[in-house]
């Protein structure tokens, strides 16, 4: 996936009028096929969190389990 789509996430937000009056905002992406390198030291900056196919299915699985 793109920076730009997180870019472009981030700035719609701002839009919105509950971050406009401080609300706290937390920013995830999900991608059957990746980030790009761009994409995840834009993520850093922005602290945004970056999930994976590979991550959601483990995460899947662990919460399966007994």
């Amino acid at each position: 996936m793109a920076r730009e789509v997180l870019t472009e996430l981030v700035t719609r937000s701002q839009r919105m009028p509950q971050v406009a009056e401080g609300w706290q905002t937390q920013y995830v992406l999900f991608a059957g096929a990746g980030f790009t390198a761009a994409t995840r030291e834009a993520a850093r900056t922005l602290n945004a969190r970056l999930v994976d196919l590979s991550e959601l299915e483990q995460g899947l699985r662990a919460s399966a389990e007994p």
